[in-house]
């Protein structure tokens, strides 16, 4: 079992070295640091940091700060309340400020060997907020993941996973209306490095469409998990 799974991070980073999947778009580099602790038995405080640099891994285009907070109702079901700064660099060099608010609640189901994820999510977006004529207009995204993850004695430190996003847009835009104009694939595994700190490898697919930047973004990421306790 080992032996599959390392052959199939392998065969991903040949692809994405080689060129196996279309580059028709974009390529891009994600990266991600997560942090969370607790803060009573229910309650967790996280901060999640992620930077990208995109134009076929040429130019850094993107980052944000995310802070929140997670309150575990029960085994399954959590509600989370963050906010996000975004940084956003236009290829004028130009600068956008954004500011993200979202709330979201998620639950887990295990069905061995698998864990079964869903989180429903409703975002609220201001654009160049003090700069803008129209920063003032929020924008809104409804965005639903599902994600499911692989867990056995076989895998050692690794736990596979396959994930899909969907964002729905909320906003009533003159051409394309309230619709889903953005589609993430995932395919990705962790690796335990000890019981508090762990790594993730993946590669997305994103497909952004009824939009005016329509098109494929083909992103590898890199990230590391570090809980408090």
């Amino acid at each position: 079992m080992k032996n599959k799974v390392g052959f199939l991070i392998g065969f991903f980073a040949f692809c994405i070295i080689r060129g196996c999947f279309p580059q028709n778009n974009d390529a891009q580099f994600w990266e991600n640091l997560y942090f969370e602790r607790n803060l009573t038995p229910r309650l967790f405080a996280h901060i999640n940091q992620q930077g990208r640099i995109s134009d076929n891994f040429s130019r850094f285009r993107y980052a944000y700060l995310d802070g929140g907070l997670t309150y575990n109702f029960f085994k399954p079901i959590r509600f989370s309340a963050d906010y996000v700064f975004v940084l956003k660099k236009q290829y004028n060099n130009r600068m956008d400020y954004r500011h993200q608010y979202y709330f979201a609640l998620s639950a887990k189901k295990k069905i061995k060997p698998f864990t079964f994820y869903l989180r429903e999510m409703f975002q609220i977006e201001y654009n160049n907020y003090f700069t803008s004529e129209n920063g003032i207009i929020p924008s809104y995204y409804f965005r639903t993941k599902a994600t499911a993850k692989l867990k056995e004695k076989e895998l050692g430190k690794f736990t596979p996973y396959a994930a899909t996003e969907i964002y729905f847009d909320a906003n009533r835009n003159q051409k394309f209306g309230s619709q889903v104009d953005r589609l993430r694939y995932f395919l990705g595994t962790f690796y335990n490095l000890s019981g508090i700190n762990a790594l993730e490898y993946y590669y997305m697919i994103e497909n952004n469409i009824h939009t005016t930047n329509q098109g494929i973004n083909w992103v590898v990421g890199i990230g590391l998990e570090h809980t408090f306790y």
